[in-house]
């Protein structure tokens, strides 16, 4: 690995407040989500025999439990009772009693019950409920979509119509990012779904260092088609800037990677307030819920 790049010098890039980026609209997360849908179908379907027992940043998950964790997905949102199914307290008590907490179990559990499934069936059981699934998400009824839940990771109220447009299809986007980093691929990155997708990262990271980073800001500066540069923290005027590259920004925010790790790796170029910066870059790590 090569050593972080470290300079001070002053910051004069244009950049986007990242609570202002527009919030996800239910229409438009249909449109992602059916988009994403369709390219984690893609992925899974191309991938080789020995794809399927790679290990991945999910440390008790292969790529074939990631896929099964998928399929549970989708198939909890073909219908009511296949939804509240998958949350049975017989199902989970016995993870529940292993010290797992409720979104653990009930993952751990639906990837258990399709332990003995092949690929060819794990990707039949998508591609199978695909329409029905993308279908019953646009129907959940506002009252539901309205309720306000406690959340592992969520430090502010979110409604469960955050957790169904938005949670859902990150969840899949970064696990697809999980498939392709475990079998050596690239993920494709273009300027409109992931593009989209980062900003909203940014968005819910923001909110939270308005009061997180103790009134400072900092530049976070991701370049390609899908990045973008955004301040974060109450400051106007940002006082670190942090550059490194989407991916690495997927895996710092949703704590797949450290930040000590980053430290050291040339993904990362911190300029402005290296202190400071130190501080920005261990705030963002697995700070945004996935």
């Amino acid at each position: 690995m090569q050593q972080v790049q470290i300079t001070a010098q002053p910051m004069t890039t244009p950049h986007l407040s990242g609570v202002e980026i527009a919030p996800l609209t239910h229409d438009e997360a249909m449109q992602m989500s059916t988009e994403e849908l369709r390219r984690f179908q893609a992925l899974v379907g191309s991938l080789s025999d020995a794809d399927w027992s790679q290990p991945t940043a999910c440390d008790l998950w292969t790529v074939k439990d990631i896929v099964a964790h998928q399929a549970a997905h989708v198939r909890g949102f073909t219908s009511l009772g296949s939804f509240l199914g998958q949350l049975s307290p017989g199902l989970l008590r016995p993870y529940l009693k292993q010290g797992m907490s409720m979104l653990d179990a009930w993952n751990q559990s639906q990837v258990d019950l399709r332990r003995d499934a092949t690929p060819a069936q794990l990707i039949a059981e998508i591609n199978d409920h695909a329409t029905a699934s993308l279908r019953g998400r646009d129907r959940i009824p506002a009252f539901v979509r309205g309720i306000t839940l406690p959340a592992p990771g969520l430090d502010q109220p979110r409604s469960m119509g955050y957790v169904f447009d938005l949670i859902y299809t990150r969840d899949m986007w970064m696990h697809r990012m999980d498939i392709c980093v475990a079998t050596g691929r690239d993920m494709p990155m273009d300027s409109d779904h992931d593009q989209r997708m980062i900003s909203l990262i940014v968005r819910d990271l923001a909110e939270k260092a308005v009061k997180g980073l103790n009134g400072g800001a900092a530049l976070i500066n991701l370049p390609g088609p899908a990045g973008g540069r955004y301040r974060i923290g109450s400051d106007a005027q940002p006082q670190a800037t942090l550059k490194l590259d989407v991916p690495s920004f997927g895996l710092l925010t949703s704590g797949r990677e450290k930040a000590a790790n980053l430290l050291t790796d040339s993904r990362l170029h911190i300029s402005g307030d290296l202190a400071f910066g130190r501080i920005v870059l261990d705030f963002c790590e697995n700070r945004v819920l996935y």
